[in-house]
């Protein structure tokens, strides 16, 4: 088995973007290729924008293309954080990355070519103009849901390291 897993989008990336995320993996544990120049239509460039800075605002996060599906990630991270991953329906790109941060792994981002999907390929159902506003609503609300078990995780963590700190203190 490989330590590494990589995964791509079929049609949007340069396939020797590749070696650029190799490149950072003994630094990081994931790695997210970001568009360098977005080739998307306008409303999905709008859309990605307001969830990206809504997920950096939200969670912190040191990358902005939360939701690329271009990555290199060790295979234990995602060992790690895949049975966690159950609140966003509709980002699982999304959620795997926020996960792997919040977890203490150490995430980067590269720029990478982005291509315009050819016409009639994928299955974004979501970009749908009339499913829209269901869609974002209901990302919005698991965007809640996720950073408030996050924040429950942490405080229970730190509940727990001053607990130890206080009856591991020696006198």
């Amino acid at each position: 088995k490989t330590p590494l897993i990589f995964y791509s989008d079929p049609d949007q990336w340069e396939p020797k973007d590749f070696w650029l995320l190799y490149g950072k993996i003994k630094d990081y544990d994931l790695i997210v290729g970001r568009k360098r120049k977005r080739a998307d239509p306008w409303h999905r460039k709008f859309i990605g924008w307001g969830h990206a800075t809504l997920v950096k605002i939200m969670f912190n996060l040191p990358i902005f293309d939360i939701d690329s599906g271009f990555k290199l990630i060790k295979r234990e991270v995602l060992h790690s954080v895949l049975p966690e991953i159950h609140t966003l329906k509709d980002g699982f790109q999304t959620e795997l990355t926020i996960r792997a941060y919040y977890k203490g792994y150490k995430v980067a981002e590269v720029p990478v070519t982005h291509k315009l999907r050819p016409s009639g390929t994928g299955t974004t159902r979501t970009f749908f103009f009339s499913k829209l506003p269901k869609v974002i609503a209901r990302q919005f609300f698991n965007l809640l849901k996720l950073r408030r078990e996050l924040k429950q995780i942490a405080c229970v963590c730190f509940n727990l390291f001053v607990i130890h700190f206080i009856f591991s203190f020696d006198c």
